[in-house]
């Protein structure tokens, strides 16, 4: 809520500023055409909102690049554009189990059923995000230095180019359903220790999977800058900003059927001989933090960087100079 409301501050400002600048300083009224191409980079931040369990949220960074059309009239300009957003944020929990599958397990006459479970220590996950951008703006250019802009890109978060890595620590568990025998962990019991040499799955060892976000969401950006331009050539203009935008989700992809795991089991062996450390690293999935009922609302996410536009006035008759 505390950056939200920065956001609107900041939106505020910059739009007094313009009406301000508005009345001081008298621009030509010719209306020129611009196309040109932007090139941002910046660092990204999650909120994470309501957890079932403490998550810690890392610095990311990201990059931006859009083509773009720009309108100039007595010193305020329009611009809309396309272009794509590449975004990597970072989560990570200290601990974390889930329950995988049941198995029966008979030893000394006792035949039960035994509820497996992995235990993830130190987890640590990077996601990778791509989006397709359509950036607009609106702003006003103040002498021939500087210049403010406010304004919006909806963002679509192609699925099939999102992807997460994760590194952890992970161990094996077995629990009795019916009886009262003791738990299957190695460093506890002498069954246990049986178990881990009979089936190779309860030794702790350092893991890194792959995975895919799925929590693909549709998203608004609200965003504001101010920076300076200069001219290259009578037609050539570059300016450099400093900006800043908070992104919304407004329709997710994902439905009732929101994943609740955090590892996905789906192919993995359930058979006791079967599932071997070899099958685990070969068949244990990840399904990112972001998709889990951990986080249970869509997190939003504040980027601050630097963006560099380089235009180029297509007008018929090209306006002065800015020469200085």
């Amino acid at each position: 809520m505390r950056h939200r409301r920065l956001t609107i501050v900041v939106v505020l400002l910059c739009i007094a500023m313009t009406l301000a600048a508005a009345s001081r300083y008298r621009a030509s009224s010719t209306l020129s055409h611009h196309i040109g191409v932007s090139l941002a980079g910046f660092e990204a931040n999650l909120f994470q909102g309501q957890t079932t369990q403490e998550v810690s949220i890392g610095i990311g960074a990201g990059g931006q690049l859009a083509l773009n059309y720009e309108l100039q009239k007595s010193g305020f300009f329009f611009q809309v554009g396309a272009g794509v957003d590449y975004t990597m944020t970072s989560c990570s929990l200290k601990q974390h189990s889930g329950d995988a599958f049941d198995a029966v397990f008979a030893v000394g006459g006792y035949v039960d059923s035994v509820v497996y479970r992995y235990v993830y220590s130190d987890y640590r996950e990077q996601q990778r995000q791509m989006r397709v951008i359509v950036p607009i703006r609106l702003g006003y250019l103040i002498g021939k230095r500087a210049y403010i802009g406010i304004g919006a890109s909806y963002k679509s978060m192609p699925i099939g180019l999102n992807s997460t890595s994760v590194q952890t620590r992970m161990y094996s568990q077995g629990e009795y359903k019916q009886t009262y025998m003791p738990d299957i962990r190695p460093e506890a019991n002498d069954l246990g220790r049986l178990w881990e040499e009979t089936y190779h799955v309860w030794i702790e060892d350092d893991y890194k999977g792959k995975g895919r976000v799925v929590s693909a969401t549709h998203e608004i950006a609200a965003e504001a800058e101010i920076g300076l331009r200069f001219a290259l050539t009578n037609r050539l203009e570059m300016r450099t900003a400093l900006y800043a935008g908070y992104d919304i989700p407004i329709v997710s992809f994902k439905t009732e059927d929101r994943v609740n795991t955090l590892g996905d089991y789906s192919q993995l062996d359930a058979a006791p001989l079967s599932n071997s450390k070899t099958n685990l690293r070969d068949n244990l999935g990840f399904n990112s933090i972001l998709d889990t009922n951990i986080l249970q609302r869509d997190p939003h996410r504040l980027r601050a960087g630097l963006r560099i536009t380089i235009l180029f006035n297509i007008s018929s008759e090209p306006e002065r100079c800015m020469c200085y």
